[in-house]
């Protein structure tokens, strides 16, 4: 084998020269030992595990330090520590994640002073080789991919079946002495590349123990960061630290202030000639007098009386808030008929959703235009009790990007709207509506089903659907922001 040949292949030289990392002293990472991918596994050989998780805190804080968005996730299950070296606690991590559904927005917790976060491992398993079968990790890792960010494992090397996440490891480094370089084999050749070999100062002859003082590494570019359409399912919300930011270029602040003032004269310019030329397009007349109880509204288009001139004028309502999730339709029904009676400020609705198999019957609040919105409805939400604030924790936990909804009907007013409801509700078919607002400055209720980021996530509520004998098309959520009473 020649020596041109990359590092970490098994024919050539498996393990880099070690290279002595003392984490009390080295504050940047080590060359060539940074990651590049989306799942880095620390391979921990040594057994004082002290120095081995201080050098895992030290290298993810180097890491985020240089711009990147890092998780630090303890897969030593036997001998969890790292929860330790934060001050934190061992509950709700990553063995919970995987055995009982627990979100990664919830079991993610920021490390203080050091800029990325920690999932500890979590409730004991005395099955760990199941942790490392499971099948969730494929759903983990596409969320990390898709959010822009790393996940760093810290995993025992004689740990049983920890080969089985080969084929998600991007990059390993070696936390101490490996006894065999074959133990390296299932990673090599899935593809995983070897970045280094860091042992403590006292491992290495005396002839080699002289520190190695590095020189300041490069600062790469600052990753744009992940654009927040659309959101995933709980497992792909990660509540992060976003990359550093540069600072903005000056302004001087009386340039924004007359910008600021044009502005302001332009809209109350557009809103008085609006109001003078054409008071029919306000929409506020309308809903007051809708809201007194006074019929604006036409015939349903199931009759045909529509006029043929109205279009839909309702904007995009692909947001809502995750109230809570069940495994069993009536005890989610069962919720669902409580909540509805305490949730006054918005739409409460059921949202069958499979996930690793196991359909989730989500609980989901509200159809906002924004995330600003659906951040003010979770914060009323936990205000009243109905969301448990720390699964609320964090500026997007709990808010869902659900632009699609199943379509069963249009209602001529809002009371035939709830009627057809509440029927529907007494066969197990959750249905919610909402105000759409029509071009002739009408107003008609849509009758819709479900919420859902994509088509491959609405399954369970078509097969609910179908089999009560209804055909709806998965269309895109639309309307207004329902007044409640």
């Amino acid at each position: 084998m020649s020596d041109s040949s990359p590092p970490g292949r098994l024919d050539d030289t498996v393990l880099p020269p070690p290279t002595i990392y003392d984490p009390a002293d080295d504050r940047d990472t080590p060359p060539g030992a940074e990651p590049t991918g989306t799942l880095v596994l620390l391979l921990v050989t040594d057994p004082a595990l002290d120095w081995a998780a201080r050098t895992a805190v030290e290298l993810c804080a180097s890491w985020s330090r240089s711009g990147r968005r890092i998780v630090l996730a303890d897969l030593h299950l036997e001998s969890p520590v790292l929860h330790d070296f934060i001050g934190g606690d061992n509950i709700d991590g990553l063995v919970d994640v995987f055995l009982y559904g627990v979100s990664i927005t919830r079991s993610a917790r920021p490390v203080p002073d050091r800029g990325f976060h920690l999932i500890p491992a979590g409730t004991y398993t005395p099955d760990v080789e199941e942790i490392y079968q499971n099948p969730r990790w494929t759903r983990l890792i596409t969320g990390f991919g898709d959010a822009g960010a790393t996940l760093v494992v810290f995993a025992p090397a004689d740990a049983p079946a920890i080969s089985a996440i080969s084929r998600w490891v991007t990059e390993v480094l070696v936390l101490g002495e490996l006894e065999s370089p074959g133990a390296l084999a299932p990673f090599v050749e899935a593809g995983a590349v070897v970045r280094a070999n860091l042992v403590k100062p006292s491992l290495l002859p005396a002839s080699r123990s002289e520190r190695t003082v590095y020189a300041p590494l490069p600062v790469p570019p600052i990753p744009a960061p992940p654009a927040a359409e659309p959101m995933r399912d709980e497992d792909s919300e990660l509540h992060l630290p976003p990359p550093p930011m540069r600072s903005p270029p000056r302004r001087r602040p009386i340039y924004f202030a007359l910008w600021l003032l044009l502005g302001v004269v332009v809209l109350a310019l557009a809103g008085y000639v609006v109001g003078r030329l054409r008071p029919d397009l306000l929409p506020w007349p309308t809903l007051l007098a809708e809201r007194a109880g006074v019929d604006t509204t036409v015939s349903a288009i199931s009759t045909g009386n529509a006029p043929a001139a109205a279009l839909r004028a309702g904007a995009p309502l692909p947001y809502s808030v995750q109230v809570i999730a069940f495994q069993s339709l009536p005890a989610a029904l069962e919720r669902l008929n409580t909540d509805r009676e305490r949730v006054t400020s918005a739409p409460i609705f059921l949202s069958p959703e499979e996930i690793d198999g196991i359909v989730y019957y989500k609980i989901l609040a509200g159809a906002l235009p924004d995330t600003t919105a659906a951040r003010r409805l979770k914060e009323s939400l936990v205000a009243d009790g109905v969301v448990n604030g720390e699964d609320a924790a964090g500026s997007t936990a709990l808010v869902q990007s659900a632009p699609l909804a199943f379509q069963l009907a249009e209602y001529p007013s809002q009371g035939a709207a709830t009627a057809a409801t509440d029927s529907l509700l007494a066969r197990n078919i959750p249905a919610y509506a909402l105000p759409m607002p029509y071009s002739d400055s009408t107003y008609r209720w849509q009758l819709y089903a479900g919420a859902y980021r994509d088509t491959a996530s609405s399954v369970p509520m078509r097969m609910l659907l179908t089999s009560a004998g209804l055909e709806a098309a998965l269309v895109a959520r639309s309307g207004m922001v329902p007044l409640r009473n």
